[in-house]
């Protein structure tokens, strides 16, 4: 291994072998820390990146040799998993201290291939692995893939499939090529179908016929679950509405197949007895609700709610929709009674007590509206909608400074026809409260003057405790932005005994400080890290900002090339209040290819010809690692004369 010199530093611990060259003895190993550095220097047994290493180096020539600096990097060259072992040995020199930082290259999976019968698409063979291209290598999770990969055919009908893997080390590159040889052998076949539970009153035959299960057929694991899903829909259909069928094991079989194992819950027969409304349609309606969900009275009650607002909806406000449940030892009974009563349409809004807001103002702020165009606004009263409309209002008038407003239940009466309705919100608007002061402590470290521009509530307009909520919420993400992650805001107000004035305090706890540490890149096989981190948004030493690290996560998804991307924090170092970001990517595959057929109508050309045409084209997302883009696409027409 030869000596590089290292021209930068930065900042991580596995082990840590320091080691005194010459004759001193060592009870005088302490004695090295506090000596300047008066040169740095690095090996390493194969290939790396010189100026990431001088990054994440800790040590620089004219500041002391400490514990903590040699602890930090070696912990940052961990934290890139490309080394196996890092040891800094230390030399004392007649000046201070020279310190050399021995790296030892740990192996990386590149590439991960699958080779010979492919039953499974590759993207699918490489997520039953707990590992991917260009994460570390370690033989014990190659050989837990061999396993993996088999339990996955297995899963798909091949039950004597063998898997192999081949490793190839390359000392020259560290790279680690991982082949995995696939012989899947025979697909086993559906040799019996066995349903736990009770069947009755159907067979097993007959629930496997509407599951489309048949023996003989290939097994997958996947169509053995969709004959489950078809069994409970057929089951549904037929009014067995407490009826589940899941897939829960498959067995092999004495003579190489396969037996699916189904666990079935038949239960009642649910029958609707219905007035008002078809039979027929309720079953359908009952049987959408019943997706994600168990047949019980919650379920029934739910329909009730939503018939009666679909009612509603249509002009019958006074609309009856009632039900009643009968249990019998086979059986239950659904009863439902629908009576949509008569159509009625709001003839007039009205409010009381509305002093300081006008009803023009209180009206927009509603989806209630009385009867103007038939077709376009019928004006139907829906209790929902007016319960969100007396929402909206008790909103605007506490968002405006009627803190206090009181909000009573709508009248609803008979207006001049006997199908008109006139609906009337009372309202008790109570005092406006005026902001009196306004007051931010705590904030020890921020500049005032920059905290008070985020606040929107002013002093001497109306009080909004709406406003104050987000302005809290505002003065957290501006300090999160500047480095105090662990800040939190919390607003109080006090009202003056008549209502009147409001008394607004934000109370700042800060907490500690945090700047950008290293950066440390890990995951990249054909990325450049230093292309990579081009698009990072923070430098080294400036404060901690969350949105810099959105921004950075936005510029790398942009990029095209990585199918992950991960960026996390460190807890900040309190000596240094410094926080490492790692930024773990995994790369997409970088080539792509396009194809596909058409044709093309010429109606100005003779005879309107119309002629097909192929269409092709190949495109690579990172060209020698620059994430740089390049594709060529062609189509050749395929003249018909």
């Amino acid at each position: 291994m030869r000596r590089f010199p290292l021209l930068a530093t930065v900042a991580g611990l596995f082990a840590l072998t320091v080691r005194l060259m010459g004759q001193v003895p060592e009870s005088t190993l302490p004695a090295l820390y506090g000596r300047e550095i008066v040169s740095v220097f690095y090996t390493s047994d194969g290939p790396v990146d010189a100026s990431r290493i001088a990054d994440l180096v800790e040590l620089a020539v004219g500041k002391p040799l400490t514990e903590e600096a040699t602890g930090d990097t070696i912990r940052n060259l961990f934290a890139t998993r490309r080394f196996a072992d890092v040891q800094i040995e230390a030399e004392p020199v007649e000046s201070g201290v020279s310190v050399i930082v021995h790296l030892f290259r740990a192996y990386q999976v590149k590439p991960l291939k699958f080779t010979g019968r492919l039953p499974l698409a590759r993207e699918e063979l490489r997520r039953a692995l707990s590992f991917g291209e260009g994460s570390l290598f370690q033989q014990s999770e190659v050989d837990d893939g061999i396993g993996a990969l088999q339990r996955r055919l297995e899963q798909e009908g091949f039950l004597q499939a063998r898997v192999t893997a081949r490793v190839t080390l390359d000392p020259a590159t560290f790279d680690a090529s991982v082949v995995y040889l696939l012989d899947p052998g025979p697909r086993a076949r559906v040799a019996r179908i066995f349903f736990d539970g009770d069947t009755k009153p159907f067979t097993p035959d007959e629930l496997a016929r509407h599951g489309k299960l048949k023996l003989r057929n290939n097994y997958s694991e996947s169509k053995a679950r969709a004959g489950a899903s078809k069994i409970t829909q057929w089951l549904h259909k037929n009014s067995w509405l407490r009826a589940s069928v899941d897939l829960i094991a498959a067995q092999p079989t004495d003579d190489g197949g396969i037996m699916p194992v189904y666990r079935v819950t038949i239960g009642k027969k649910v029958l609707f007895e219905t007035k008002g409304v078809k039979a027929s349609r309720v079953l359908g309606e009952i049987r959408d609700l019943i997706e994600g969900q168990d047949f019980d009275e919650d379920l029934i009650l739910e329909y009730v709610q939503n018939k009666r607002e679909a009612l509603q909806n249509k002009g019958h406000y006074k609309a009856k929709v009632d039900y009643r449940i009968t249990e019998q030892p086979d059986t239950t009974t659904v009863t439902i009674t629908v009576d949509d009563g008569p159509h009625f349409e709001i003839e007039q809004v009205d409010f009381t007590g509305n002093g300081s807001v006008s009803s023009k103002k209180l009206l927009s702020l509603m989806v209630t509206h009385r009867r103007t165009f038939p077709l376009i606004a019928p004006g139907h009263l829906v209790d929902r909608e007016l319960d969100d409309d007396v929402s909206a209002i008790r909103g605007y008038y506490q968002t405006n400074g009627w803190v206090s407003v009181k909000i009573e239940r709508p009248r609803i009466e008979e207006g001049s026809k006997t199908n008109r309705l006139v609906v009337t919100i009372p309202i008790e608007e109570g005092p406006r409260a005026i902001v009196a002061s306004r007051k931010i402590e705590g904030a020890a470290h921020a500049e005032e003057g920059e905290l008070q521009k985020i606040l929107k509530v002013k002093v001497g307009e109306p009080f909004n405790p709406d406003q104050a909520r987000l302005d809290a919420y505002n003065l957290a993400a501006y300090y999160h932005d500047h480095g105090w992650r662990e800040t939190s805001v919390k607003q109080e107000f006090t009202l003056t005994p008549d209502r009147t004035a409001a008394d607004l305090i934000y109370r700042v706890e800060e907490g500690m400080r945090s700047f950008f540490g290293k950066t440390i890149v890990r995951g990249n096989t054909r990325t450049r890290t230093s292309k990579l981190m081009q698009l990072t948004t923070w430098k080294e030493g400036e404060p901690y900002s969350e949105t810099k690290v959105v921004d950075t996560q936005r510029n790398l998804a942009r990029a095209g090339v990585f199918r992950r991307i991960e960026i996390k924090p460190g807890p900040a170092n309190p000596a240094t209040e410094a926080s490492n970001v790692e930024i773990e990517v995994q790369e997409g595959r970088p080539l792509s290819l396009l194809y596909g057929v058409g044709y093309q109508y010429a109606p100005d050309a003779d005879q309107n010809r119309s002629d097909p045409y192929l269409l092709g084209g190949v495109s690579y997302n990172n060209l020698f690692g620059k994430m740089l883009y390049a594709g060529l696409e062609g189509q050749l027409a395929i003249s018909g004369r």
